[in-house]
């Protein structure tokens, strides 16, 4: 998180299996699904990660739009 600009931002996982990320801006927090995250290669992890970060950088440099 640190790494891209998210210092005071937290991760969890979570026990959904509809969706492998979430980024929920109000709590400030980067979610994935532990089943999914298991099930699915590194690649994808990663991609997953990155992805729900992207998310987050969006939020903060334009709000949610």
């Amino acid at each position: 998180m640190n790494q891209h600009g998210l210092q005071d931002w937290g991760f969890e996982f979570d026990k959904s299996v509809r969706r492998f990320g979430l980024c929920h801006y109000r709590k400030k927090k980067i979610y994935l699904s532990r089943r999914l995250v298991v099930d699915n290669s590194e690649e994808e992890v990663v991609s997953t990660i990155l992805h729900e970060a992207a998310h987050a950088l969006s939020y903060l440099r334009h709000g949610r739009r």
